[in-house]
Formats: structure tokens, C-alpha cells, sequence
């Protein structure tokens, strides 16, 4: 190798390490951006359901507390609403039972 090789050799080296260097700073710098911004939009994101929640909370207490002072229900026991919830239900299972016998009138009437 001659003198003109060596010293190109020397500056490509040098060049190469010059730009792997700034290749690797470029990276954590992109890679530290795009984390910082995961960040903050997920912050954010979570401030604002966090926010969001509440509001849901308190609007469930409200309208619990507004069922709860339905004239219905006070004074009225837990039997006596469990009575009623079985009741309604025998209806509905008898409704289903119309329901269905309505529709076998209808499809005989149609033949």
C-alpha cells in the first residue's frame, strides 16, 4: 500500500465513525421523541377518560339516588319487590306463550 491508500483508508475510517456516531444520536433522538410523544398522547388520553369517568360516576349516582326516591319504592321491602319481579316475569313468560299462539293463528288463517 502506498501512502495515497493509507491516508484514504485513514480518512474513510474516520468518516465512517463520524457517521455511525451521528446515525446513533439520530436514533435515540427520534427514538426519545416518538417515546415522548407515546407519552404525553397517552396522558392525555388518560386524563381526559380519567375526566370522562367521573362524569359517568357521578351521573349513575345521581340517577341511582333518583331511583331510589321513586315513590314505588319506598317502603316498600325487599320481599315485596321480589314478589313483584316474580310476577312480571310469570307475565312475560305467559305473553311469550300468546305471542307464540297468535303467530300459529296467523299462519293457519294465511294457508
Amino acid at each position: 500500500m502506498n501512502a495515497e491508500q493509507v491516508t484514504l483508508e485513514k480518512h474513510l475510517k474516520k468518516a465512517t465513525a463520524m457517521t455511525n456516531f451521528v446515525s446513533g444520536i439520530v436514533a435515540v433522538a427520534v427514538a426519545l421523541s416518538i417515546g415522548y410523544g407515546f407519552y404525553y398522547k397517552t396522558q392525555a388520553t388518560l386524563n381526559e377518560h380519567t375526566k370522562d369517568i367521573k362524569e359517568v360516576k357521578s351521573d349513575v349516582n345521581t340517577i341511582k339516588n333518583d331511583i331510589q326516591e321513586v315513590d314505588v319504592y319506598k317502603g316498600v321491602n325487599k320481599v315485596e319487590i321480589k314478589t313483584l319481579e316474580d310476577k312480571i316475569q310469570k307475565l312475560e313468560s305467559d305473553m311469550g306463550r300468546m305471542d307464540e299462539k297468535l303467530d300459529q293463528i296467523l299462519i293457519q288463517t294465511r294457508r
